[in-house]
C-alpha cells in the first residue's frame, strides 16, 4: 500500500493532468470560437452586399422611365 504522502502526490497529479486537459480543450475552444467568429463576421459582409435598401429600389423605381 502506496505511503499517505505518496497518495496525495498521485492526487496531486491527476489534478494537475485534469487541469492540463482542461486547459488544452478551452484553448481548443476559444480557437473553433474565434474561427466561428471570424466566419459570421464574413457571413455578415457578404449578406450587406447582396442586400438592396428600400431606398436603392425608390431610387430604381423613380429613375425608370415607364
Amino acid at each position: 500500500m502506496p505511503h499517505r504522502s505518496a497518495m496525495r502526490t498521485y492526487e496531486r497529479d491527476d489534478d494537475l493532468a485534469r487541469l492540463s486537459e482542461a486547459h488544452r480543450v478551452l484553448e481548443k475552444m476559444q480557437k473553433q470560437l474565434a474561427q466561428m467568429t471570424a466566419a459570421h463576421v464574413a457571413a455578415e459582409e457578404h449578406l450587406s452586399k447582396l442586400t438592396v435598401d428600400e431606398a436603392s429600389i425608390e431610387k430604381v423605381v423613380r429613375d425608370t422611365p415607364m
